[in-house]
């Protein structure tokens, strides 16, 4: 029961960045393990250190597929719609925009871990 609860936290955590598809379904499942099997302090280290190694290797993927100032302005028109909407609104669009700003972040998550670990 402990360990559910432990799964339980990191799926509450990250169902906002869900519902914007910033993070996908198996992302989410798998901090949920992390939880379960090590605690909540070190899944919130994993969570934050792969939200910083996917931030680098997203800017990394911008410079090679030379659309860093696309990405970026269409960062900008999505802040704004916010701001006008007053809600939340999904961040990305697969159907419209295909794989341009996606990144592996099990690959982000797993590198986390492991530094995390300390090795």
């Amino acid at each position: 029961m402990y360990g559910l609860l432990k799964g339980l936290i990191p799926i509450l955590l990250c169902l906002f960045f869900y519902g914007l598809r910033m993070f996908g379904a198996a992302d989410i499942k798998l901090f949920s393990i992390i939880s379960s099997y090590f605690n909540i302090i070190f899944c919130l280290r994993v969570m934050a250190l792969s939200v910083m190694i996917g931030a680098f290797f997203s800017i990394v993927k911008m410079i090679y597929n030379r659309n860093f100032f696309i990405r970026f302005r269409y960062f900008a028109e999505y802040i704004k719609a916010i701001m006008v909407t007053k809600r939340p609104l999904r961040y990305y669009d697969r159907k419209r925009q295909g794989e341009e700003g996606v990144i592996p972040f099990v690959v982000c998550i797993s590198l986390a871990v492991v530094i995390c670990m300390g090795g």
